[in-house]
């Protein structure tokens, strides 16, 4: 079991403000002592950590290195948690907790942090997951699996992470 202290980190998409409020309350509700972050595109370009190429092609945001369709507007910001752990000090170093909005916590995240390996640098759930049905069928410009998952809910662990920020 790791000592070290956690943070959350949950993407931020302008449509979806409902869906982080629900988020950001799911985990507060078992334990406040948990700082909890948004992880917004509009911050992280202002603060100049984001410069990754997009722009908006039929109103939806295209990453022009992907040379796709991004469904939300934390689809890469998600790669930036370990900087951004890194600048918030000491307060928040460990392990950073990165999810996506549309998440809600059923149970203390303290049953997570009892399963922490300090030896890894970054902890994630692999699983067979086969969709039968559309992903979002209220959301037109979501892509439909396999190139839909990326990382939606993945623990890092901040200080084994690297210095470089990728493009």
């Amino acid at each position: 079991m790791t000592i070290n202290p956690m943070s959350v980190w949950i993407g931020f998409d302008p449509r979806e403000t409902a869906a982080f409020m629900v988020a950001r309350e799911s985990i507060r509700q078992f334990d406040r002592s948990i700082p909890v972050a948004a992880v917004r595109l509009r911050q992280l370009q202002e603060a100049g950590l984001y410069t990754r190429p997009m722009s908006r092609r039929l109103g939806k945001l295209w990453d022009e290195i992907s040379v796709a369709h991004m469904a939300t507007e934390f689809a890469i910001t998600r790669f930036l948690v370990p900087e951004l752990v890194r600048r918030q000090g000491d307060a928040v170093r460990g392990w950073a907790l990165f999810m996506d909005c549309d998440v809600l916590l059923r149970t203390n995240l303290y049953e997570l942090k009892a399963l922490l390996d300090d030896s890894k640098a970054v902890m994630c759930v692999k699983h067979d997951h086969r969709i039968t049905v559309t992903p979002y069928p209220l959301r037109s410009d979501c892509l439909t699996p396999p190139r839909s998952f990326t990382l939606s809910r993945g623990l890092l662990r901040a200080s084994s992470c690297g210095d470089r920020l990728p493009p």
